[in-house]
Order: structure tokens, then C-alpha cells, then sequence
């Protein structure tokens, strides 16, 4: 019985301590909040992460068409609120805490997660486009180093780089780079980010033509889908996506006439 009773009394002990840790945390995330958004650019009155929020609602277009326009008469003032947002990062243990915050009465904890912000930071990126080119540098270093513990982040990079579109040029390099490193899978998410950007095809097309005769599959169809993206500019590619149709590999061969198909539909018949 004895035993017993320290054991619900540790459990106890425990549970407070991790309360007053939570709420510790919800006091300093409040603060962190507060300050965070006096460093913003402000539009109407609301600091821009506020009008970033009505991406989430979703249910009401309405309601992104008033975030878009915010980002636009916010202009390259957003650019550096967006790239903190990208490079933010949530522990495990922060998650824990603040789940448990959320359960205290004491304190509101206005966060909202690392990954929704990096999200609606993507889509800012997407409204400001070719006017956000310079945070092509920025984008690609945070491409090339990624944020530790966060594999997602190379990602985010590329999908911002996306957005910014031929103004981005200056990441291709990078790309074009890691389209021939020794790993498979660093291979293939360079060819598959050379096709989101679908730009500079001059230099872009022969290293996907190239990379349409890689030992692996995986990067061939990268390869093949990338190729895709550029339509008629792709023409160079038609030899080497021919030969695909014989490959053994079915999705390899499926995705080499799919691509023939965007760029030279003759070819196919």
C-alpha cells in the first residue's frame, strides 16, 4: 500500500511540474508572439502573419483574396517575415508542452505550428512572385542546408522558389548540381525541383535528357516527369523518352509516353 501511494504521489509531482512547465511555456510564447509581430510589416492595422491566417480558413475564398491582397500592398516589405516563417521549427518536446498549455485556463496561447506558417508563407511567395527575387539567396541556402531535424524544409525551399518562377533562376545551379549526386534520392528531388521551376531550358533540358538514361528507375522518372514540365522546349528528349517505352519497369514506361504526349503528340502515334 505504501508502495502504492508514492507512486500516485510521484505521478503527481510529475504532472504538476509538467503543468508548470506548460504554462511556463505558454507565458513565454505568448511573449514570443507579442514581440514577433511587432517586427512585422503591418496592413490595416493587423501585422501581416495575422492576415496569413486567413489562408487557413479555407472555407470562404473570400477570405485568401484578403490575404492576397495584403501581401500585395505589403509588398517586398514581407519578404523577411516570410523566410523566418520557413525557417521556424517545432521540437517534439515544444509540441508536448504546448499541447498541454492548451490545457491550462490561465494563459491563451495565440501559436499556431511551424509547418501551417511555412505553408502560408509558400503562398505568400506565390502572390508577390518575380518581386520576391530577393529571397532567391536566401531560399536556395536555406535548400542547400535544410533546417536540422526538419527534412521538409529543402522542400519548402523549392516550392517558394517555385512560386517566385523565373526570377529564381539563380537556384538552378543547385539543382543542377545535385542532379548528379551519388545519392539516388538527393538525384532524383533535384530533377524533380528542376521541373517545378521549369525554367532555363537551355541548360535544364540536355541534364534531364541525361539523367533519362540514370541506372535507377526512381530518377529516370523524375526525369520523365521534369521533362514534361517543359512542353515543346523538352524536343531533344524525344530519342532517349522513345527508347523508355521498351523499359521493363511499367510506371517507367508509362511516364516516358505521358511526357512524349505534352511534348510531341505525333511521336506517340
Amino acid at each position: 500500500m505504501q508502495i502504492s501511494c508514492a507512486h500516485r504521489d510521484l505521478a503527481a509531482r510529475k504532472r504538476r511540474r509538467l503543468g508548470w512547465a506548460a504554462l511556463f511555456l505558454a507565458i513565454l510564447c505568448a511573449l514570443a508572439w507579442q514581440l514577433s509581430r511587432t517586427r512585422e510589416p503591418v496592413y490595416q492595422g493587423k501585422p501581416l502573419s495575422a492576415w496569413l491566417r486567413y489562408y487557413a480558413l479555407g472555407a470562404d475564398p473570400r477570405e485568401a483574396l484578403k490575404a492576397n491582397q495584403a501581401v500585395r500592398e505589403i509588398g517586398t516589405n514581407a519578404i523577411p517575415t516570410l523566410l523566418r516563417m520557413l525557417q521556424r521549427k517545432d521540437s517534439a518536446l515544444k509540441v508536448k508542452l504546448l499541447a498541454l498549455g492548451q490545457r491550462q485556463l490561465f494563459v491563451r496561447i495565440p501559436y499556431v505550428a511551424a509547418v501551417d506558417r511555412k505553408v502560408e508563407a509558400i503562398q505568400a511567395f506565390g502572390v508577390l512572385g518575380s518581386s520576391a527575387r530577393s529571397a532567391v539567396p536566401e531560399l536556395v541556402q536555406l535548400y542547400e542546408q535544410s533546417i536540422p531535424g526538419d527534412p521538409q524544409s529543402q522542400w519548402q525551399a523549392v516550392a517558394a522558389l517555385s512560386c517566385i518562377g523565373p526570377a529564381a533562376e539563380d537556384a538552378i545551379p543547385s539543382f543542377l548540381r545535385d542532379a548528379t549526386n551519388a545519392d539516388r534520392l538527393v538525384r532524383a528531388d533535384a530533377i524533380v525541383a528542376l521541373g517545378m521551376l521549369h525554367i532555363a531550358p537551355g541548360l535544364v533540358v540536355p541534364a534531364l535528357v541525361e539523367a533519362l538514361r540514370d541506372p535507377d528507375d526512381l530518377v529516370r522518372i523524375a526525369a520523365a516527369e521534369s521533362l514534361g514540365q517543359f512542353g515543346g522546349l523538352a524536343k531533344p528528349a524525344l530519342p532517349a523518352l522513345t527508347e523508355l517505352l521498351q523499359a521493363e519497369n511499367q510506371e517507367l514506361r508509362d511516364k516516358a509516353e505521358n511526357t512524349l504526349k505534352k511534348i510531341a503528340p505525333d511521336a506517340v502515334k
